[in-house]
C-alpha cells in the first residue's frame, strides 16, 4: 500500500516538471528534455543544423556526421521546478563514421512526504540515468544518416523503477545555396512500466530546414566598410506523442570583436506552446574552447536556465 501511496504521489507532482519535456501525456519524459544550450536558445529548432558540438544527438542522431575534428561538451538545465538534468556526450569521427557516446541524468529533487497512511519522510522524488550511443555515415559528402541506441532506468520516490531501451534514427543533408535539411524519429520503444500499467515512450517526429548565409567583408568607397555576415535561420516541426504538433523556429547571427573569439547571439520562438515560447542566448568560441547560455521563457512557469561547456581538439 505505502508504495501506490508513493507512486501516486510522485505521478500528481511531476507533470509541473515534465512540463519543460513537453511529454506530459507519455511516460519517460526524461527522454525528451532540451539539452545543448546552443539549440535550446534557438528554440529548440536544430534538426537540420550541422553540429558544432557533441549534443546534437539529442535532436538527430546524424547531427554529428560533419564535425572537423573530435568534440566534448558537458551540458546542465536547471528545469521549472527546480529539478537538473546533465549531459555529458563525447563524438569523434574515422572517415565517413561519427560516433558519439554520451550519458544523460536526470534528478527532480526532494519530495516531503505526508500521506494519509501515515508516511512521512524525504525522498528524491525522481532520479534517471540515461547511456547512449549515435553512430552516423555520410554519403556523398552531403548526406549523412544517423542512428542512436538508449538504455535507460528510471525511479520514482525511491520505491518503483523502470528500465528500457530505445531507439532513434535520423538523415541531414546538405543542399545548394547553404541551406541543410534534417529529419528524426526518436524514443521508439516498448511502454515505460513502473507498476502493471505502462506508458508510451515520447516518440517524437521531427523534420527541420536551415539557412546558414555567409558573406565576408566588404570594402566600399563610402565612408564604410559593409561588416561580414554569418547567419543562421532555423525551422523545425516537432510532434511528441500523443500531444499536437508544434512549429518552432530560432536565428542565430555570428561576430568577431577579435581575431579569434567568436560570439555569437541567439533568439527563438515556439509556437502554440502553453508552458514555452521566448527562448534566447549567447555563446562564445575561442581556441577551441565554446561556452553557451540558453533562457526558456515561460507564460506560466519559472524559467529555465542551461549552460553547455564544449572543447573541440
Amino acid at each position: 500500500m505505502r508504495r501506490a501511496f508513493c507512486v501516486l504521489a510522485i505521478a500528481v507532482c511531476l507533470p509541473v516538471s515534465n512540463a519543460a519535456a513537453g511529454a506530459g501525456l507519455d511516460g519517460g519524459a526524461f527522454l525528451s528534455r532540451p539539452m545543448g544550450a546552443r539549440a535550446a536558445a534557438l528554440g529548440q529548432s536544430f534538426t537540420a543544423v550541422p553540429s558544432d558540438s557533441a549534443d546534437g544527438i539529442i535532436y538527430n542522431p546524424a547531427s554529428n556526421a560533419f564535425i572537423s575534428s573530435p568534440t566534448v561538451s558537458a551540458s546542465y538545465l536547471r528545469g521549472y521546478a527546480g529539478d537538473g538534468t546533465g549531459l555529458v556526450a563525447f563524438a569523434a569521427k574515422a572517415g565517413p563514421v561519427a560516433i558519439t557516446p554520451a550519458v544523460l541524468y536526470y534528478n527532480a529533487g526532494v519530495l516531503n512526504l505526508n500521506l494519509s497512511d501515515g508516511t512521512q519522510g524525504s525522498v528524491t522524488a525522481e532520479d534517471d540515468r540515461l547511456v547512449m550511443t549515435a553512430v552516423s555515415v555520410t554519403l556523398f559528402n552531403s548526406l549523412a544518416l544517423g542512428g542512436a541506441f538508449k538504455y535507460w532506468k528510471s525511479e520514482l520516490a525511491q520505491t518503483a523503477s523502470a528500465k528500457g531501451v530505445s531507439y532513434d534514427v535520423g538523415a541531414l543533408a546538405r543542399l545548394p545555396c547553404g541551406f541543410t535539411a534534417g529529419a528524426a524519429l526518436q524514443n521508439m520503444g516498448a511502454d515505460v512500466k513502473f507498476e502493471d500499467v505502462g506508458d508510451p515512450q515520447p516518440k517524437t517526429t521531427r523534420a527541420g530546414l536551415a539557412w546558414h548565409l555567409t558573406a565576408p567583408a566588404h570594402n566600399t568607397d563610402a565612408f564604410f566598410d559593409l561588416p561580414a555576415v554569418d547567419v543562421l535561420f532555423t525551422g523545425d516541426y516537432a510532434k511528441t506523442g500523443q500531444e499536437d504538433g508544434h512549429y518552432q523556429s530560432g536565428l542565430e547571427t555570428n561576430m568577431n570583436p577579435l581575431e579569434d573569439l567568436l560570439v555569437s547571439l541567439r533568439g527563438g520562438y515556439m509556437f502554440g506552446r502553453d508552458d514555452q515560447s521566448v527562448t534566447f542566448g549567447a555563446g562564445l568560441r575561442q581556441r577551441g574552447w565554446g561556452l553557451d547560455y540558453a533562457f526558456g521563457g515561460s507564460r506560466h512557469l519559472v524559467p529555465t536556465h542551461q549552460v553547455t561547456l564544449s572543447h573541440q581538439f
